[in-house]
């Protein structure tokens, strides 16, 4: 048991803790982005946005804006790394099997199994306003009000 102890305690000795800085977002790019470090003015041209570089399809990623400031850690080696927090964000993307979503300024887009949303809201507001009821029932679609509400989804989402 104490040999146990002593290896443990000669690996946590020789364990150095992560490189935590802050930085500027100079660069926005698909899959990583350029970090200018604060304190010394050090550029890390490869900043990964998630810790875990590559995990597979079902991800959440989250894209600064230019400019934002950033927490960022830098690995052992002093060549990879990734962000912690930002200030400001570009957008946020994921994905979770055959579904998708991104929110960027724009709205909202969110697709599955090959279908888009808004496209569907679309399709069904436009067959709604296809209905033709009998008027001397005296309810009919107001095709007018349900293109208001079809405008109002066409705001949020892309």
């Amino acid at each position: 048991m104490k040999s146990i102890l002593k290896v443990i305690e000669n690996a946590v000795k020789n364990l150095k803790p992560p490189n935590v800085l802050t930085g500027v977002v100079t660069k926005v790019k698909e899959d990583c982005c350029v970090v200018e470090e604060d304190a010394t003015g050090k550029v890390f041209f490869k900043v990964a946005y998630n810790a875990i570089i590559d995990n597979g399809d079902d991800q959440i990623i989250v894209k600064p804006k230019e400019n934002a400031q950033v927490l960022f850690v830098v690995a052992e080696n002093n060549q990879d790394a990734y962000l912690v927090s930002h200030s400001a964000i570009e957008e946020i993307k994921g994905s979770l099997g055959l579904t998708s979503f991104l929110l960027d300024k724009n709205g909202y887009k969110i697709e599955s199994e090959g279908e888009n949303l808004k496209t569907v809201i679309n399709d069904l507001i436009n067959q709604i306003n296809l209905i033709v009821v009998n008027p001397d029932s005296g309810i009919t679609p107001n095709v007018a009000a349900i293109n208001a509400i079809q405008a109002r989804l066409n705001k949020i989402l892309q």
